[in-house]
């Protein structure tokens, strides 16, 4: 039995995607050529691997169980088209979203690290898109973004994507230095109650989440005002318009310049966690995977 590589490489494509003409995009090729390979890989095995529905493509056991050994051996082949691209000087490209909140802990570490990576491994184009976890998440999944810092409750996730938890991030409200209600640590949203809020757009996790904790609570704010991102909710609590929501990392600058008070909430629930999402075992090696959780840490 000879299989070839390439076989393998359409099966896991198509097998993770649920979809021939998914996968024979993804690889630049047509959906006939894709077809003709699975089904030459279905006359090597002598096994039917899937069969065909409305959504796509459905696995069968047995190619359920060829599936693990397909996509390790497409993401070997996938990573020696990187280097050889890399020695020949072909830059490779990696499209990464970032979670708006993860913005400032995170940019920096990231341009730091990939000119250690070039310095050793050749040619990696990054590009940087910033957006809501929500949003990002979207992009992966069509296939619009190979990986993303996300911000996010662990049950969120689909089950297909590759996830790594980094780390658990909390949820603090702030204000000016001397707004006398944030004076105590581990406060509840009860202080908030006939305050002005202020929130980054509800589609941001944190303003979920901070929505949700506000009703569980019985907590009312005399106004909740809803603006573009976390950045503008600094601008306006820095302007003297309210107290704002946010991530307690996303602050560390102006606290620790005097310029804002920070209180950690005492509600375990105002939590997320920071992880690293993939698309798929092909878009980023094993390696890339590892060195951007470890510039996250």
């Amino acid at each position: 039995m000879a299989i070839k590589a390439e076989y393998l490489l359409a099966f896991c494509r198509a097998a993770k995607l649920g979809s021939i003409s998914k996968a024979a995009k993804t690889i630049g090729v047509s959906q006939p050529a894709i077809s003709r390979q699975l089904q030459c890989l279905q006359n090597e095995t002598g096994e039917k691997l899937y069969t065909r529905n409305a959504q796509g493509i459905e696995l069968t056991a047995y190619g359920t169980e060829l599936l693990a050994y397909a996509c390790k051996v497409s993401q070997t082949l996938t990573e020696a088209k990187n280097f050889i691209s890399g020695q020949s000087g072909t830059a490779s490209s990696l499209k990464l979203g970032l979670s708006k909140h993860l913005v400032p802990s995170l940019t920096m570490p990231l341009l730091n690290n990939l000119k250690a990576y070039n310095s050793k491994r050749k040619k990696l184009k990054l590009d940087l898109i910033e957006n809501y976890s929500r949003n990002l998440l979207e992009q992966i999944l069509t296939d619009r973004l190979d990986a993303a810092y996300l911000l996010t409750t662990l049950d969120n996730i689909p089950t297909d994507l590759i996830k790594l938890d980094i780390s658990e991030e909390s949820i603090c409200l702030f204000a000016l230095p001397d707004d006398p209600i944030l004076r105590s640590e581990n406060i509840s949203l009860s202080v908030l109650d006939g305050e002005t809020l202020i929130i980054p757009s509800k589609i941001s996790t944190i303003s979920g989440i901070t929505l949700k904790a506000l009703e569980a609570e019985s907590s009312l704010p005399g106004r909740i005002l809803e603006v573009s991102g976390p950045g503008a909710v600094k601008d306006a609590v820095r302007g003297g318009l309210g107290i704002g929501i946010s991530l307690e990392s996303f602050l560390k600058q102006e606290v620790d310049a005097g310029w804002l008070r920070c209180a950690p909430l005492k509600n375990p629930k105002m939590k997320l966690t920071k992880v690293l999402v993939c698309s798929n075992a092909e878009s980023i090696s094993n390696e890339m995977q590892t060195a951007l959780v470890n510039i996250a840490t």
